[in-house]
């Protein structure tokens, strides 16, 4: 039998996955200030990180450096969590016919809009919306047969 999932798990999806999208963003931002060319070379650098030794912009490096592993780790564990959570997901849709299976793919893991999805499925917007009421009711149900 496959999981049971919501509508609000699809929309947690989404919303995690915006989540792990800006922290790859803010990571990507912090990389280019610390390994920006223009920046003042550093020389020198202590092997500990010691806010008290070395000079100012050895510290706002050692900063930066901090603020990064720890974006990392966050990173990191929100993946997981998103990576967890998609899998539990495609669990579930398996048990779906693929007509509902590409619907909710479409809307909820790519996260198209349901015109946009319609579209990319070759129905109309009220078919669309037909299949993924059908579909969310099958999860609901936990059923694995249509």
């Amino acid at each position: 039998m496959s999981a049971t999932i919501t509508k609000e798990d699809l929309k947690a999806y989404i919303s995690d996955k915006k989540n792990v999208e800006d922290l790859n963003g803010r990571i990507a931002e912090l990389e280019a200030r610390l390994y920006d060319p223009r920046r003042a070379q550093i020389t020198g650098a202590p092997m500990g990180r010691s806010a008290a030794r070395g000079s100012p912009q050895e510290r706002a490096a050692d900063e930066y450096t901090e603020a990064l592993d720890d974006l990392r780790l966050h990173y990191t564990q929100q993946r997981t969590k998103l990576l967890k959570s998609l899998l539990r997901i495609e669990e579930a849709l398996a048990g779906l016919p693929s007509e509902y299976q590409l619907i909710l793919r479409r809307h909820y893991i790519d996260g198209l809009s349901l015109d946009d999805t319609a579209e990319k499925c070759f129905v109309s917007r009220r078919q669309a919306t037909i299949l993924q009421n059908k579909a969310l009711e099958l999860l609901r149900k936990g059923a694995a047969e249509a």
